[in-house]
């Protein structure tokens, strides 16, 4: 979503500014016609996104000199095969999907009381990520200062789009918050930083190129550089995935890596018994989901097996032992006799298999997503 959005993005800009100059946009309105379409074919609310691209070229074509109405016209057009793609798409969930896509709430059910609420979580994130919000600031009084001076050139066309973008976006957002997300998550104002996130390469691309127009202006770039400087950054775009893949790689958190050897172990006790006591010591309900999934829908897949995920060894161990089933145990707690504390287990009664968990082969940091108390970490 963020690198579709950043290509509608730049493709726009250059499509407008091609009409403004009464010049042949056909490529640009082919490549923004083929971005949007991409957009609209990754997620349900990427439409948001791409309605927002949409918009905003319009709104830039309707400000600008030139042919107005003829420009808007084949801004539409260029829109036109997402639309038909959308169209077809919700045709297709309403007639073959029983259970369709997300749904908006019931009208009379809509949160209109939670706004404050939703806007105060929302102007938290932002608070919180300050450096994204500091961004997007300077963002806006660039796009001001260098349409003032400077009209409507492409850097200032980029900046202008990324600001009719995130604001549509960012309604489209607060909409949801009222009338889908139910009570607390949408008074939090659920994943707002990750929304925005979608929104971050077309603010990177805006103010790279709105600091280069600037430099190129007042003559700080000495011809003799602009070969080395674009090879730095080239360079620095190819080390930095290596630099920092302990950050890209969360599959690789110690983590995810245990709650995969854990599923393993429980897939090898189903294929004995279909009945299991997954016992999770000081788990927040996340590892618990992950280990389903796993253990349901990867191969060997255990679709319809008999699961059942306990915090508290007692009486978890003698239900266990009466009813048959085997007891899978993440990580033994100090506080009791049956195997030694800190090692994982898998008991099937009256056979025990204890293991510890392998230490960490990278420097990944720690897990954001799943808990890791019940993991020995």
């Amino acid at each position: 979503m963020t690198v579709a959005t950043a290509c509608a993005g730049w493709v726009a800009a250059r499509a407008t500014a091609a009409l403004a100059e009464r010049r042949a946009a056909v490529t640009d309105l082919v490549l923004l016609s083929l971005a949007l379409a991409a957009l609209v074919n990754i997620k349900q609310d990427s439409v948001a996104l791409a309605a927002g691209v949409v918009a905003s070229s319009a709104a830039l074509v309707l400000l600008q000199g030139g042919a107005r109405l003829r420009s808007l016209a084949l801004v539409l057009l260029a829109a036109l095969p997402a639309t038909l793609l959308y169209l077809a798409w919700r045709w297709y969930v309403l007639t073959h999907l029983a259970a369709g896509e997300l749904k908006l709430l019931p009208v009379q059910q809509w949160q209109f009381d939670l706004i404050p609420q939703i806007l105060r979580s929302m102007g938290g994130v932002l608070l919180e990520k300050v450096y994204f919000s500091l961004a997007v600031i300077a963002a806006l009084v660039a796009l001001a200062w260098r349409w003032r001076r400077r009209g409507l050139d492409l850097p200032t066309r980029v900046a202008a789009l990324f600001a009719g973008v995130a604001f549509l976006y960012n309604a489209a957002l607060f909409f949801t918050y009222i009338a889908h997300f139910d009570n607390e998550i949408g008074a939090s104002a659920h994943s707002y930083f990750r929304y925005n996130t979608h929104l971050g390469l077309l603010l990177m691309l805006a103010l790279t190129l709105l600091a280069r127009a600037t430099l190129v202006e007042r003559g700080w770039t000495p011809r003799g550089w602009r070969r080395a400087v674009a090879a730095l950054a080239l360079g620095l775009a190819l080390i930095s995935p290596v630099a920092f893949f302990g950050f890209l790689r969360f599959d690789l958190e110690a983590a995810q890596q245990r709650a995969w050897l854990l599923a393993d172990h429980a897939r090898l006790a189903l294929d004995r018994n279909p009945r299991l006591v997954v016992l999770l010591p000081g788990d927040d309900g996340s590892l618990e989901t992950m280990l389903d999934a796993l253990i349901r829908f990867t191969p060997p897949r255990h679709i319809d097996a008999d699961i059942r995920y306990r915090r508290a060894l007692s009486p978890t161990l003698e239900d266990a032992r009466r009813e048959h089933q085997a007891l899978l145990l993440s990580c033994a707690p100090p506080d009791q006799d049956l195997v030694p504390p800190g090692v994982a287990a898998l008991i099937a009664f009256p056979d025990a298999t204890l293991w510890k968990y392998p230490l960490d082969r990278l420097p990944i940091p720690r897990s954001h997503v799943v808990s890791e108390a019940a993991l020995c970490l």
